[in-house]
């Protein structure tokens, strides 16, 4: 059926008008209907470049990622030929897009595309062959994020981390970040990482995400690891570029209501949101 942009317009003209200090948008392309299609026809590329064209008129860069599901269903996924069928078919999206894409959340697999719950994830050689697609179907000044530390070690074999050697090279390792939708959730990250490798594992994170991008959500409020001086902290450990400003509210309230009270004159007294706000991605200083 014909895709309606007015619903869409209206959305990112919401976004123009209350939240003034926005600048990334997550785009998810939902292809639940294509379960059963083999191909994703030239029309439907068509439409879905229209939903970017409506972004880059409006001035917003995106944060892409492509899922079978967005409601939590389990093992939503078609055939795996067929979702490889499915990347090929929208290499083109990619492509004509890279200019307004800022990082690819890699998707495809499991419940959200978050890679848990889904008929592939449990397979390695198969979550290794999307990421081999990924790195294939995505320019190579993209860089593509992946839910687990894990995944990425297991991709590339060892536990090296990119370096300043191979930073923003066209080398495997240089183009693969993070994104964590259990940031600070728990002692784990919701699961991200295991509680016995907690150390080594933030310490692989911070070197992997000092040339990599790293963003995702916040959540759980009654988690000690958001309090906001321990998620100041971590932020600068992890390089943290971007968050979901709406999921989850109540950890955005909890820094909202605490006053900043590290070293940092300029922020004594002010509430600890606007200091993440401020200190989040790249602040160039001339």
């Amino acid at each position: 059926e014909e895709e309606n942009f007015d619903d869409f317009e209206k959305k990112v003209d919401e976004i123009n008008e209350n939240d003034k200090e926005v600048s990334l948008i997550l785009l998810e392309l939902n292809l639940k209907n294509y379960v059963q299609e083999n191909n994703i026809s030239k029309n439907k590329i068509t439409e879905i470049n229209k939903y970017f064209s409506i972004i880059r008129k409006n001035g917003y860069k995106v944060i892409f990622r492509v899922v079978y599901d967005s409601v939590g269903q389990t093992n939503s996924e078609p055939e795996f030929n067929i979702i490889l069928q499915h990347m090929d078919d929208l290499k083109e999206i990619y492509t004509t897009n890279k200019d307004i894409i800022f990082v690819v959340e890699a998707g495809y697999l499991g419940s959200y595309g978050e890679w848990h719950d889904g008929r592939y994830d449990k397979d390695l050689e198969k979550k290794n062959k999307i990421i081999e697609k990924l790195l294939e179907i995505i320019p190579e000044e993209i860089q593509i994020n992946l839910r687990k530390p894990q995944f990425i070690i297991d991709y590339i074999g060892n536990k090296t981390t990119i370096s300043e050697m191979n930073a923003f090279s066209s080398e495997k390792i240089a183009r693969l970040g993070l994104h964590n939708d259990g940031y600070l959730a728990s002692e784990t990250d919701l699961g991200t990482f295991e509680k016995n490798e907690r150390t080594e594992s933030l310490k692989w994170q911070s070197a992997q995400t000092k040339y990599t991008a790293f963003g995702g959500e916040a959540q759980n409020k009654n988690s000690i690891y958001n309090d906001l001086s321990n998620a100041i902290e971590d932020m600068k450990i992890r390089h943290c570029n971007y968050l979901n400003r709406t999921y989850d509210r109540e950890v955005k309230e909890k820094w909202k209501n605490t006053k900043y009270t590290g070293k940092d004159p300029n922020y004594i007294g002010i509430d600890g949101m606007t200091y993440i706000q401020n200190h989040l991605g790249y602040r160039l200083l001339l």
